[in-house]
């Protein structure tokens, strides 16, 4: 132990002695060291640590998948619950929820809210304790309860986080609701799906709703029992599943039961950009730990002197490598202290750039990450300053006296370093490039609708208009049709449209369709989304007909039904030809209301802009049969290139209609187009980052190597020019070298990129992961750079002169 003091003492002088090599080393660990630091913050919060629940790890998400739909995490049936949760053996505390979105009035403005409506059994299980005040549970919630428990940013968003809260109401779409409990700092649920849920109110299902089996609306949870799996649970709603079809075939039929753990469905979606940012990070380290490597091993040349000398007076080769050990632990950790400290702020740096990632506010500081930054300079401090120690410590004392000449062994391990380098560079460059291509498709694929110039608002509907009262749809018409009229004369308004669900930026909703207009025992199901629009809708989107016409504003609700259907439906129908003046049921009861398709427009992407377009039907708010939508998208018409400078003035009349009509999200359709890509986005700016920086520093190494290469060689460069070489010669000679050892990594580098090439595949649109549009690219890339980072050193080169040179060394 002693020893050991001693060497770490004498670590500490050669440190202080050699400064400037000694921090250049560690700055380029770091830099490594921090791109991993930050990596494993983000991978280990979204993907590894337990959701923050009480034995999160039991949690799990059970859902239904439609096989005709295609859709794996579908809603279940009020029913269908009852029946689960009564038959279950594997699992309890089931809990059922759907989003609420309702109007918050009597605080100012009406402005719409987005909460959940769940059963009495949500917060006995998630086992999270409030705050303030206690969370409605079986025992406490009645029938007719209206009580409401409040997220921590609500309660300081609309009650200065008052501690007097508690008891006081808040009225929602219209009633009253009792503030019953605020959950604490950082708790949301659920966390995936309606992810902006900022309160939470009892669910109470009637007799007469606990006995609906065809209405799919509710999202179901529960809790492993003790002593049962996972995969138990899955056989045993495998089996109840087969058993609810076999019961109940009308409504059952194509329906299979899903149960995932609740992490899940959280983190699916994400975990293709988290997998290829660990693997371009883990890279990155790889070449600043080679590019350090090479810097010791040119260290430990220019000290194999002073290494043999010390052999020669009696210190053996052990302590030789203790002693070059402690040297490298030593920057080692000079590099893993800056690497956290940049890793973590370059990372929170990030976050603000970054997309609305699930768990994001939890990346950040925490025991796991400094543990993760010091066990990876511990280990970089061995391996690679273990390499460079036993390199330099095992030289014969007589070599070592000799001179400083660097072998031609060590010339070819250094040689092959900076290929290494340029290799995991050139991985790194052309995914950087595979990214930018695909976010390029992303910017240039057809929105179907016109998007310049199209303001989007998304209303909510006064509480009067809402539910399922007879005349609902009316008045909704009504008021739609007022604030058409109001908007109308608004100076820079072209025209109005509404439609309940927007394409982009909005929702998705479903249905079964039935082309015949009485019910068959073999008839064939079309899984279709459904919108409802008024005609103006296609005038201000600029949605043309493909075949037959569009609404005219004729319709009328004792008049007869209309559809018009998007090409993807059409070629259900046997073709756009064949679609028009087709009838179809929207449902699988006969008396459900069936209608006649006028016309056929083009295919829109739903929901985001690289999903398949799914069958697609429009229905006119005339004939509006799902009036308890509360909610309809305003689509206006500006001839301007920021058509969101009109939103005051829009906000303005809307309010003059009618005050209590709250607006909800309000951007421009390219607004919404944007920030449906702010994934690829990100993930393409963040690798051509990291490529950048790959690029540097493996441009560092190779200049590192040439510079250092000549400047030991200058002898041999003057005696040769003595004899007759030209600098042109020199010259060329040196860049030759660079651009042998750039062939070299860039071949290597195409075959690893070609390895990885399935890291990057799920995270792609419209590119070939590492094809030749991004593979020779990056390789010409690397050979220009190589190019570039030898002109010095071989300039340098050309330049000696060997009368002076050899006089020197005289």
């Amino acid at each position: 132990m002693q020893h050991l003091f001693s060497d770490f003492r004498h670590g500490l002088r050669w440190f202080r002695r050699h400064s400037g090599f000694a921090l250049g080393a560690a700055a380029t660990l770091a830099l490594g060291i921090a791109a991993a630091t930050a990596a494993f913050a983000a991978v280990d919060a979204v993907l590894w640590r337990p959701l923050p629940y009480q034995d999160s790890r039991q949690l799990v998400a059970v859902f239904e998948s439609d096989l005709t739909w295609g859709g794996a995490r579908n809603p279940t049936s009020p029913a269908n619950f009852v029946s689960w949760s009564e038959s279950s053996q594997a699992l309890g505390q089931w809990t059922a929820a759907h989003p609420w979105e309702p109007v918050l009035t009597g605080r100012g403005p009406a402005q719409p809210l987005q909460g959940l409506k769940a059963t009495a059994q949500l917060f006995d299980l998630l086992g999270v304790e409030a705050a303030l005040g206690r969370p409605y549970d079986p025992q406490t919630v009645g029938q007719d309860a209206r009580v409401v428990v409040l997220s921590h940013g609500l309660w300081s968003d609309l009650f200065a986080a008052d501690p007097q809260v508690l008891g006081t109401s808040m009225r929602l779409d219209g009633e009253d609701y009792r503030i019953a409990a605020v959950m604490p700092e950082g708790f949301a649920f659920p966390p995936f799906w309606a992810r902006g849920a900022r309160f939470w109110v009892p669910l109470p299902l009637s007799p007469q709703e606990r006995a609906r089996r065809g209405a799919r609306f509710l999202r179901t949870f529960a809790r492993l029992r003790e002593g049962h799996t996972i995969e138990e649970a899955r056989r045993e709603m495998d089996a109840l599943g087969d058993r609810l079809r076999r019961e109940f075939p009308h409504d059952n039929r194509n329906i299979e039961v899903v149960v995932e753990s609740l992490q899940e469905p959280v983190v699916e979606n994400v975990r293709p950009a988290l997998t290829a940012l660990a693997g371009a990070v883990a890279l990155i380290l790889l070449i600043a730990a080679a590019n350090t490597t090479a810097l010791l091993l040119v260290k430990g040349a220019a000290r194999r002197q002073e290494l043999a000398l010390r052999r020669s007076l009696g210190a053996t080769g052990r302590r030789l490598l203790r002693q070059l050990l402690c040297e490298s632990l030593l920057i080692a950790l000079a590099a893993g202290l800056a690497g956290t400290v940049l890793g973590l702020a370059g990372g929170g740096l990030l976050l603000g750039y970054a997309p609305d990632l699930p768990r994001l506010g939890e990346i950040g500081l925490s025991w796991r990450s400094v543990l993760f930054a010091a066990v990876l300079s511990l280990l970089c401090g061995l391996l690679l300053g273990g390499l460079s120690a036993l390199q330099a410590a095992n030289r014969s004392r007589l070599s070592g006296m000799r001179g400083t000449t660097i072998s031609r062994r060590q010339s070819r391990f250094q040689g092959g370093l900076v290929a290494a380098q340029i290799a995991l560079a050139l991985a790194l460059v052309a995914g950087a490039g595979a990214l930018l291509q695909s976010f390029a498709n992303l910017l240039h694929l057809d929105p179907g609708l016109k998007a310049d110039g199209l303001l989007c608002l998304q209303l909510s509907f006064p509480p009067r208009l809402g539910g399922e009262e007879p005349g609902a749809a009316d008045r909704q018409r009504a008021l739609m049709e007022e604030v058409a009229q109001a908007l109308s004369g608004q100076p820079g308004v072209e025209s109005t449209g509404f439609i309940n669900h927007l394409h982009i930026g909005g929702d998705l909703w479903g249905m079964g369709l039935f082309p015949s207009p009485a019910r068959g025992a073999d008839e064939e199901e079309i899984r279709a989304s459904v919108r409802v629009a008024t005609p103006s809708f296609f005038t201000a989107s600029r949605l043309t007909p493909l075949r037959g016409r569009l609404f005219d504003g004729s319709e009328r609700p004792d008049g007869r039904r209309l559809a018009v259907v998007n090409r993807a439906l059409a070629r259900s129908l046997g073709g756009p030809e064949q679609a028009v003046g087709r009838r179809l049921r929207l449902g699988d009861h006969n008396d459900d209301p069936v209608v006649e398709v006028i016309g056929v427009v083009a295919d829109v992407p739903q929901y985001d802009l690289t999903r398949e377009v799914r069958p697609e039907i429009y229905l006119p708010y005339a004939h509006n049969p799902y009036s308890w939508f509360a909610k309809t998208w305003l689509l206006a018409r500006i001839p301007s290139a920021r058509p969101e400078e009109a939103a005051p003035a829009v906000r303005a009349r809307l309010q003059e209609v009618d005050p209590n009509l709250a607006v909800g999200t309000v951007r421009s359709f390219r607004g919404l187009m944007s920030d449906n890509i702010t994934t690829p986005r990100f993930l393409a700016l963040l690798l051509s980052c990291l490529s950048g920086l790959a690029l540097v520093l493996a441009m560092a190494g190779l200049y590192g190597l040439l510079a250092y290469s000549e400047g030991r060689r200058r002898r041999e460069t003057g005696l040769r020019m003595a004899l007759g070489a030209t600098p042109s010669r020199i010259l060329k000679g040196v860049m030759g070298k660079s651009l042998l050892l750039a062939g070299v990594g860039s071949l290597a580098g195409l075959l690893l990129a070609w390895l990885l090439a399935g890291y990057l595949r799920g995270v792609l649109v419209g590119v070939e992961p590492f094809s030749a549009s991004t593979l020779l690219p990056a390789a010409a890339t690397l050979l220009v750079c190589a190019l570039l980072a030898s002109l010095r050193p071989a300039w340098r080169a050309s330049r000696v002169d060997p009368a002076r040179t050899l006089s020197e060394e005289s």
